[in-house]
């Protein structure tokens, strides 16, 4: 006789600071580089420039997340903590803004939602420049508040299901856009920024984050977020989302 053992893996949650960080051209040698938190495994680093930031106006050291600045421009960094026989990888990215003057736009970060269900919702977010609405999209269900979150339902056939679009008003330009899964679900996630084409998909874990890739130096107007799960353990549960715009 014999029997098989199933030992799952511990997961991991790793995060930085803060989701922006801003940095005034002329002080960048008193920047000190981000280091990400709650690693468990070793951790790597990634940098993806923004679109009509230079080359190599922003570099970055893989293995410490080290920040080079040699212009002014933006990019995202990110950590991934890797996977090992006891631990599940997992990542965390902030945005690294770099201007030549100091800015006084603070993000616009919104968290325990309210509100009632229905096909469209519209979620406040006190602030007449940022609008959002959450819709049911594919899904069968229309968005849920649950565990003061916004739980949007999966799709099916490979079709996204529900999505959020975050709206820019009073001529605003939408900078940065970033979400927070609550520690429900783990799914599949893409995004659209005004008219371009769908990004690529990404798996977002529970109690992760994820940046809208995409946004243009000079802004867009509107950034959507699809939930591409497929099935009830795999719905988008939104717990937090930080906005920045000018």
């Amino acid at each position: 006789a014999s029997y098989t053992i199933k030992v799952n893996k511990h997961t991991q949650t790793i995060s930085f600071e803060k989701s922006i960080y801003p940095v005034v051209y002329a002080e960048k040698d008193n920047f000190i580089s981000p280091v990400v938190s709650g690693a468990m495994t070793t951790v790597s680093y990634s940098i993806s420039l923004s679109e009509g930031t230079a080359e190599n106006a922003i570099l970055i050291d893989s293995e410490t997340g080290s920040l080079t600045i040699n212009a002014v421009g933006e990019a995202t960094i990110t950590a991934i903590a890797t996977s090992t026989e006891l631990y599940e990888s997992a990542t965390a990215s902030y945005l690294l803004s770099v201007s030549e003057n100091a800015s006084s736009t603070t993000p616009l970060v919104l968290s325990n939602f309210s509100f009632t269900s229905s096909e469209v919702v519209s979620i406040t977010t006190n602030d007449t420049n940022v609008s959002i609405k959450a819709y049911k999209g594919n899904a069968g269900t229309n968005p849920g508040n649950y565990n003061n979150s916004i739980r949007l339902y999966q799709g099916s056939n490979d079709n996204y299901g529900g999505y959020i679009t975050i709206s820019a008003n009073n001529g605003v330009k939408i900078k940065f856009v970033e979400i927070e899964s609550s520690s429900q679900y783990t799914t599949t996630v893409a995004s659209k920024v005004d008219s371009n084409a769908e990004s690529v998909h990404e798996s977002l874990a529970n109690s992760s984050s994820y940046t809208v890739p995409g946004i243009s130096e000079t802004g867009a107007d509107s950034v959507s977020i699809y939930c591409y799960g497929q099935s009830k353990s795999t719905r988008l549960e939104i717990a937090k989302i930080t906005i920045r715009y000018e």
